[in-house]
């Protein structure tokens, strides 16, 4: 659509006629608000993030990961992708989430917020995939989960 000539403008205001304009669509984590996520069920301290569940194929690892963790700390969730939807990081605490484990998808594209997302609860590690099939990733997790456990 072309943008309406000046004087074209002044005489349909001059007749009482307003003039609309589209405006450009912008996504929530576009318009500065801070990326949320929706919860599942739970009420564990770590929150376990990972982008469309886990597959049955990494049900075994997530066990595993779970267990090392403990399953009575752990609850699941997904980001969300509106600004209405979800539990932003300013509302973890009253959440009773202290820790939040970030499985990395590989279309990290889709994330909301990630650049803004530097918050020191947050662990973020390879994608399930990755995980499954290098022990140097499943390493590096063991020693990021590890300095929290013990704590």
């Amino acid at each position: 659509m072309s943008r309406v000539a000046a004087t074209s403008a002044r005489r349909l205001q001059a007749m009482g006629i307003d003039l609309w304009s589209p405006r450009p669509v912008r996504m929530p984590h576009a318009a500065g608000h801070a990326p949320r996520i929706r919860l599942a069920a739970g009420s564990g301290d770590w929150l376990l993030v990972c982008h469309g569940g886990v597959s049955e194929e990494y049900r075994v690892l997530m066990d595993d990961i779970v267990a090392s963790i403990g399953a009575q700390r752990c609850r699941f969730g997904e980001w969300a992708d509106s600004a209405d939807a979800g539990v932003a990081a300013d509302e973890w605490q009253a959440r009773g989430i202290e820790h939040v484990l970030v499985f990395a998808d590989s279309d990290s594209a889709r994330r909301p917020g990630r650049a803004r997302l530097n918050d020191p609860r947050v662990i973020e590690t390879s994608p399930l995939s990755e995980l499954s099939q290098s022990g140097a990733a499943r390493k590096t997790l063991w020693l990021q989960l590890s300095s929290r456990l013990a704590g």
